[in-house]
């Protein structure tokens, strides 16, 4: 090959390896465009596949609201099992709880003050009194011949009702006829005082009554005007919807200004929270209906002293800056952005002679907690224990949250802040995790990390309280109110359906469920297990109650007993009742139990036989089996002769004298104490070939035929309990 040839190929081959570098390279830069496409797409369906998630979730809670319930309930005694371990070492933090002895005072006179028995003395009612003498016709006859007198009354009490109902109040103004300083006759009439509104068909008593009935009772105009009209008098809604309105007015610019101006000068603490209402607006130019628009109804609670409503078109702001102007304190309410503005310093300096207002922002541990709540209904073991923790924070605040504000305030920070600082320290590691995922689980770590030092500021007075439950119960324009707290009759056991009414049960939580009473869940070791909610869980399931050992109808089986709610053998011992172990060494420790009744013994080596010894002893052997079947002991029936291969693992036989055995079996020990072992015992085996039943005996064991000169006695078994 010439030089030339060889030059030629090594430059082809040369742009060969380069063609297919280029290629290569091609190839590589389509397979990387190719993968990161397919990661996008994976990026997409992993985030759509987030959203659907998450979507499901929503709707899922969504539907528990709406169809379920809307009370955040989480099974509490679940929650302190699943995470025990964890709380124990969280109350390991905070110290033993003192008991109450060591930081209450006593009443004055060093007792305790019991609770009201008996029937009430209605006379210490301010009631009107109507007295309803009852005589008697025959005595009062003897009264008035004189075969006898009268010495008193046997009196009782009872409440009535009066109808009552509206009045024609006249206002009757003299007339006065007089001669004037020219001699003129005049009349004059006295003049008209001050009223409420001027024309009103309504006197002051009227308005008040109406205005009670509204907002105090919560009923609706329509139904007064019912109400009015069946006690005979109708008065059209619209005119009392005018009254109320004009009532407002002069109020408010009144009594609730001068109110108002008292709280914000005064108080220490106001809670707040808004809701929204549709409002209607006027009509338009052209009469049509326009469509309804949102409003919102702000509660303002100033030391439970003073509760405020204020309606407002927004929810913003600046509206929030001018409701809480002149006010300096502190403040509860939501982690809403727009109650920022209340809580920030002034973005100019103020004149030297200027008052600034200086607000503290307090956290609700409710609306924390209901953030732990969505995500637990989510299936979050995150959730979960943030309930648990959040739960276990507020159960500790029960144990003090009617103690002096100086007491509750010591025991917080002695006790509850290593809770809150474990709490929030657990949210920061967890908030970590899924920091880059959306989700209830985020937005719940994330809440309560943003709100630490809100949620916290509790810890700087033992005045302001953990929660905001009590402005959020004032949020409708009619609550109800009993004293000056604004409650809901339809959820709160404190206050249900009326304000007097308390929902309580013996051993157990209790619940108001559309302003009816309902029982929790039981006490720790506590059954309802009779007669229903009446008398709350009344059996304790712990002890030794046999018939609800651990639960209700959870019984023990016969042969065994109850011990702190955990059915057990009733072991025979040498000490046991009835038992005298005469030679040593010979008892079967361990295997035979004897019922609480002493009369059957369980043979725990065989299935848990049943014996019991009959009363008497019998010639006949249909007589045996008639008694045994007929026996009924301790609840158990279906008794039966025991068969010979039955009674064969009770003859314990180690020789002796006429080969009865040294020691004698363990079952005399436990029920058939001093038996004959010689003696022949009925069986249910007839052999027919000897025409006889089979009557072995306890000493030796030899397959017998009746035989003998007098009655025999027998034992009855019963099949194993299952």
């Amino acid at each position: 090959m010439s030089n030339g040839e060889a030059t030629t190929k090594s430059t082809t081959a040369k742009e060969r390896i380069v063609a297919l570098e280029a290629a290569l390279a091609s190839e590589r830069t389509a397979l990387a465009s190719e993968r990161a496409a397919l990661a996008e797409m994976t990026r997409q369906r992993d985030v759509l596949r987030a959203s659907h998630d998450r979507l499901r979730l929503e709707l899922a809670l969504l539907q528990r609201r709406i169809f379920v319930a809307k009370a955040e309930r989480v099974d509490t005694a679940q929650l302190e099992l699943e995470f025990a371990t964890t709380l124990a070492a969280l109350d390991r933090l905070g110290g033993p709880l003192p008991t109450p002895a060591t930081e209450t005072s006593d009443p004055p006179n060093g007792k305790p003050k019991k609770k009201p028995t008996g029937r009430r003395d209605l006379r210490q009612l301010p009631l009107e009194e109507v007295r309803v003498e009852i005589i008697d016709e025959l005595f009062e006859q003897l009264v008035v011949d004189g075969k006898a007198t009268r010495i008193g009354f046997e009196e009782s009490c009872k409440v009535a009702w009066k109808r009552g109902g509206m009045r024609r109040l006249v206002v009757a103004r003299v007339k006065y006829c007089a001669v004037d300083a020219r001699g003129e006759t005049v009349v004059e009439t006295a003049p008209m005082p001050p009223e409420c509104f001027p024309r009103s068909l309504a006197a002051p008593s009227m308005l008040a009554h109406i205005l009670t009935d509204k907002f105090c009772d919560g009923l609706p105009l329509h139904r007064i005007a019912d109400r009015l009209g069946r006690d005979g008098v109708a008065i059209d809604r619209g005119t009392m919807s005018r009254w109320v309105e004009d009532a407002g007015a002069t109020a408010g610019a009144t009594v609730i200004a001068a109110a108002r101006k008292e709280a914000w000068a005064t108080a220490f603490c106001i809670a707040t929270d808004a809701t929204g209402v549709a409002i209607q607006p006027p009509r338009r130019f052209d009469d049509k209906r326009q469509a309804c628009r949102r409003g919102h109804f702000f509660v303002l609670i100033a030391d439970r002293d003073h509760i405020f409503f204020e309606y407002t078109p927004k929810e913003a702001s600046l509206v929030l800056e001018d409701m809480f102007r002149g006010f300096s304190g502190y403040v509860q309410a939501d982690a809403k952005s727009v109650y920022d503005i209340i809580f920030r310093p002034p973005k100019k300096p103020p004149d030297d002679d200027a008052i600034v207002d200086v607000r503290y922002e307090v956290g609700c541990w409710a609306h924390c907690r209901r953030k732990f709540w969505e995500a637990a209904s989510a299936k979050s073991e995150v959730g979960r224990e943030g309930l648990a923790r959040i739960g276990h924070i507020f159960m500790l605040e029960d144990a003090w949250h009617a103690d002096p504000p100086d007491v509750v305030q010591r025991r917080r920070r002695q006790h509850l802040r290593p809770h809150m600082d474990a709490f929030f320290a657990w949210a920061e590691i967890e908030y970590q995790r899924v920091r880059d995922e959306r989700g209830m689980v985020r937005s719940a770590l994330g809440y309560a990390i943003r709100q630490k030092d809100a949620l916290m500021r509790v810890l700087d007075d033992g005045r302001l309280i953990l929660e905001n439950n009590r402005s959020v119960s004032c949020q409708s324009p009619t609550p109800n109110l009993c004293g000056s707290t604004c409650v809901n009759l339809s959820t709160d056991p404190q206050h249900c359906s009326t304000c007097s009414m308390t929902c309580s049960y013996p051993h157990a939580g209790a619940l108001c469920s559309g302003g009816a009473c309902q029982m929790g869940t039981c006490s720790s070791g506590y059954g309802d297990c009779v007669n229903g909610p009446i008398d709350g869980c009344e059996t304790y399931v712990l002890g030794s109650d046999a018939a609800n050992c651990g639960g209700c109808n959870m019984v023990c089986k016969v042969g065994q007993k109850c011990n702190s709610g955990s059915c057990g053998e009733i072991q025979v011992t040498c000490s046991s009742a009835g038992v005298t172990c005469t030679q040593a060494g010979c008892y079967q420790a361990g295997r035979y139990s004897i019922s609480s009744g002493g009369g059957i013994v369980v043979d725990l080596n065989t299935a848990r036989r049943l014996w019991t010894r009959a009363p008497f002893a019998t010639n006949g052997h249909s007589v045996a089996a008639m008694t045994c079947s007929t026996l009924a002991l301790e609840g158990i029936n279906a008794w039966r002769l025991p068969a010979y291969t039955e009674i064969q693992p009770l003859q314990f036989m180690t020789g002796g004298l006429n080969g009865c055995p040294t020691c004698f079996p363990a079952i005399d020990q436990a029920a058939f104490k001093n038996i004959d072992y010689t003696t022949q015992y009925w069986t249910s085996d007839y052999n027919s070939s000897k025409a006889g039943w089979d009557t072995p005996n306890f000493c030796d064991g030899r397959n017998n035929y009746f035989d003998a000169t007098g009655p025999l006695p027998f034992l009855c078994t019963h099949d194993p309990l299952p």
